[in-house]
């Protein structure tokens, strides 16, 4: 009786108290001395329950019966210092030489009234959240199996409840669908992060689309997490379309101006072309995305567009140019600078025309840039220029050979010419049979 944490009481058939343990008087901070001889009602029952237990007394007196006898209760004391205080009271009765006694065994359950009011407030505030979410949220098992499910709105899910719950992935889902979360899934339990997928389904009103986020509970559930993103996709679709669009427009513009020089120029027609045809391979045998690659292929399509200000008869000259001449030629790649800095590509196409034959060891025009200042782009575009220049009829000389070629930037690979851009021309000519 002394051991245990509830307070064990007892009273006779009056009502007073005979027996009052250590954990009652820790509970409501009246000594034995205190409590014994005191009736129950009027030590620790608030007033508004004294008159149904002084009702119950003249029963329980003749029968040991009450109300309240053989249950378990919830209700309220008073402690000492009058502090009402939850507590839960189990009553039974013993007859004791021909006199009914109540036993009551009483705990104080204030402790588990907070935590239940602080569960019931965060189910609550859980309730809010999960009820301003547009998502739809599964709870399965590692095998894939629908466990439980919360959607705002029924006409949400894609079939009803009664057709996926306790039923696998596979059971309810198409096959590729099914196998693409069970991956997420699985990764989701193995590495005890969030896994995120997209999916789409066929729907009588046309494709549907959703995005799921499996987070890990234990290492036997997961958390799905389903928000549709049908519009948001369908917009990103439009807008791949559109920015495709733009970049078959942005595209023709670029060579309309290419040919435009090419047509001054009949002896180097379609250089610049071949020149970006064979600078996107260099790029892509270099790993570099698909981004760069785009602006290599526009830089190197407009590569030339500075000799638009060379006179014809010095771009057609059957002789060797002067060094005048040559001077005016060396200019093309300002000029190109100034007709292209304010147009606004989304890559640096004008510094990378500016800088195509810059050099490596700083003896490349016009601004004498090395290695570290050139672009990578531009020195792909460079061997890209001397390769395909070489290999071309010019009306000064005949075409050199392939082999003349790519011996040329292979001599110069590391003093004028990129080492990698270099390598990456040769392996595409030699093994990968690369053709203008």
């Amino acid at each position: 009786m002394n051991a245990t944490t509830d307070a064990i009481v007892m009273t006779d058939h009056a009502g007073k108290i005979v027996l009052w343990n250590k954990s009652a008087e820790k509970i409501f901070n009246y000594s034995q001395e205190e409590a014994l001889s005191r009736e129950i009602h009027e030590l620790i029952l608030p007033r508004r329950f004294r008159t149904k237990f002084e009702a119950y007394l003249p029963q329980f007196r003749e029968t040991g019966e009450a109300p309240i006898i053989g249950k378990t209760i919830e209700n309220t004391a008073f402690k000492k210092d009058r502090t009402e205080i939850p507590i839960e009271v189990s009553t039974t009765s013993v007859k004791i030489a021909d006199k009914w006694y109540a036993i009551a065994i009483i705990r104080d359950i204030s402790e588990r009234r907070e935590m239940k009011k602080a569960l019931e407030e965060s189910v609550n505030r859980l309730q809010a959240v999960l009820s301003a979410l547009p998502d739809l949220i599964f709870i399965l098992d590692k095998k894939g199996c629908f466990v439980d499910y919360y959607a705002k709105q029924k006409e949400d899910l894609y079939v009803k409840p009664l057709d996926f719950l306790n039923k696998r992935i596979h059971d309810v889902l198409p096959e590729d669908v099914a196998e693409n979360a069970m991956n997420a899934l699985r990764e989701a339990i193995s590495s005890n992060r969030v896994v995120s997928f997209e999916y789409s389904l066929e729907m009588p009103e046309g494709v549907r689309y959703w995005e799921g986020h499996f987070i890990h509970l234990n290492k036997e559930k997961v958390l799905l997490i389903s928000r549709e993103i049908t519009n948001l996709k369908l917009s990103e679709l439009k807008l791949k379309k559109a920015y495709s669009q733009l970049q078959k427009v942005l595209e023709g513009v670029v060579r309309a101006f290419a040919r435009l020089i090419e047509q001054r120029d009949p002896y180097t027609a379609g250089h610049q072309e071949r020149v970006a045809r064979l600078s996107c391979a260099i790029g892509r045998e270099l790993g570099l995305d698909e981004q760069k690659i785009q602006g290599i292929n526009v830089s190197a399509l407009l590569h030339d567009i500075g000799k638009i200000s060379v006179p014809i008869e010095i771009l057609t000259k059957p002789a060797k140019l002067t060094d005048l001449e040559f001077t005016m030629i060396k200019q093309h790649p300002e000029v190109a600078y100034t007709i292209l800095k304010n147009i606004d590509f989304p890559w640096p196409v004008a510094e990378i025309v500016y800088q195509h034959h810059e050099r490596l060891d700083g003896s490349g025009y016009p601004r004498g840039l090395t290695r570290k200042e050139i672009l990578l782009e531009a020195k792909i575009i460079a061997v890209a220029d001397v390769v395909e220049a070489m290999f071309s009829h010019r009306p000064y000389r005949p075409a050199y050979t392939l082999d003349e070629a790519l011996h040329e930037v292979f001599r110069h690979k590391g003093n004028l010419y990129d080492p990698d851009a270099v390598n990456a021309a040769i392996r595409l000519f030699r093994q990968k049979k690369f053709t203008f």
